[in-house]
């Protein structure tokens, strides 16, 4: 055998060692994005962002699938009550590719209206109020955001009254607080 056969035989076999390689990654990352799905819409207790993490870190990833990756992060933590990793999974989305605004605005569309949803639980109406507006500015007729301006106007208008019955209460209670003493 000489050198130059040698060669190409283990050219040969190194490419067809390289394309198994491939497709078991590829098959994983696979598993692993159809996982992370499935953490979403598992109990806040029991979800895993394991699967979202691997998919992220995974090199051959695509920047749709690791924007997803991220945004589904933030869906499972944000179930679990974990409101700052949330934001951050979210914002990180949008971040990481932010062309889908153009592009494919119903995945930036959902991404905003989760970034609303936890400024909303964090009771930072204006910011959430502000993310809505972003998605109706692409879409007006997106029925989701639509309902989520109106809950918001009216937690903002409980908000108010509350504050107003607070005020008027405490000038009840104590008529003299507003004057001051000679």
């Amino acid at each position: 055998m000489n050198l130059r056969h040698f060669k190409f035989q283990t050219g040969i076999i190194l490419l067809a060692l390289s394309t198994i390689s491939h497709a078991d990654i590829t098959t994983a990352l696979n598993t692993n994005i159809e996982k992370c799905f499935a953490a979403t819409l598992k109990s806040a207790g029991s979800a895993s962002t394991r699967p979202c993490n691997n998919v992220i870190k995974s090199r051959i990833s695509n920047r749709d699938n690791t924007a997803i990756a991220y945004h589904n992060c933030g869906i499972i933590q944000m179930r679990a009550g974990e409101l700052e990793q949330a934001l951050t999974s979210f914002e990180r989305a949008m971040r990481f590719h932010p062309e889908q605004i153009v592009n494919k605005q119903s995945d930036s569309a959902m991404t905003l209206l989760a970034i609303a949803n936890v400024y909303q639980v964090k009771n930072k109406l204006d910011i959430a109020s502000a993310k809505v507006d972003k998605v109706l500015a692409m879409d007006a007729n997106n029925q989701l955001a639509i309902k989520m301006k109106t809950a918001l106007d009216q937690q903002k208008m409980v908000d108010e009254l509350s504050n107003q019955k607070s005020a008027t209460l405490s000038g009840i209670l104590n008529p003299f607080a507003h004057r001051q003493h000679d």
